[in-house]
């Protein structure tokens, strides 16, 4: 379980609930529902998605360099860190993790690492923590969207009676039509590339010849053309 998992985000601009944050950013996705459909925890859903989305966006070039700045000193890069091509290949690396995300890859690092780290390495530690917290801000909006399913109220519900009326009335209107007639009249023209069977005619093609009475119909069975 990943350290964003137990801590929730904490901001200035967001800091929610232990029970909001455990349904939005853990277990099934059923909890979505349970956000939705209890009124206190929908309208703090409500209240921190924006703040959500803001803290899953790109952290950007700058913050990068900010961020891997403290390893720096404690791993130590020498001229190699004074070189724009250096920050370049972690910036492009690491431009898109949210902030958050990026801070805590840094500190498991710097707690753990021996040496100034790859970019894939911060981006790994990062991973659980872009998911959870892109779990959370999805969670978070669809709760907020959240309508319940409409059911008629018995005032609108046509009555029992009033349904078998109705279908009554149509089975009298369809009794005797030939509900199939329109289908089996339908003129099918035979396509260029039919499967064929052992005359080189295709099921198409002789139906269509059956029904304009220039061949006679196929016997199903051997034993009928006999």
């Amino acid at each position: 379980m990943s350290a964003l998992t137990v801590t929730p985000p904490n901001t200035t601009t967001f800091q929610p609930s232990p029970e909001l944050w455990r349904l939005l950013a853990t277990g099934p996705k059923e909890n979505l529902l349970e956000i939705a459909q209890v009124p206190a925890l929908k309208a703090e859903a409500t209240s921190c998605q924006r703040q959500l989305e803001i803290l899953c966006e790109p952290s950007g070039a700058q913050v990068v360099i900010g961020a891997l700045a403290p390893l720096v000193i404690v791993f130590g890069k020498g001229a190699e860190a004074e070189s724009p091509a250096f920050w370049r290949v972690y910036t492009d690396a690491l431009g898109d993790l949210p902030r958050i995300a990026l801070d805590r890859a840094v500190s498991e690092y710097q707690r753990t690492g021996r040496f100034f780290p790859k970019p894939a390495e911060i981006r790994d530690l990062a991973r659980p923590h872009v998911e959870v917290l892109r779990q959370a801000a999805y969670r978070a909006k669809q709760a907020a969207d959240y309508q319940p399913e409409q059911r008629l109220s018995d005032a609108d519900r046509l009555p029992a009676e009033k349904v078998q009326a109705l279908m009554a009335d149509f089975a009298k209107r369809m009794e005797g039509k030939d509900v199939l007639e329109r289908t089996r009249k339908r003129k099918v023209r035979p396509a260029p590339c039919a499967r064929v069977d052992e005359t080189g005619m295709s099921a198409e093609a002789r139906a269509l010849l059956e029904r304009q009475g220039t061949i006679k119909p196929k016997p199903l069975h051997q034993d009928q053309a006999a």
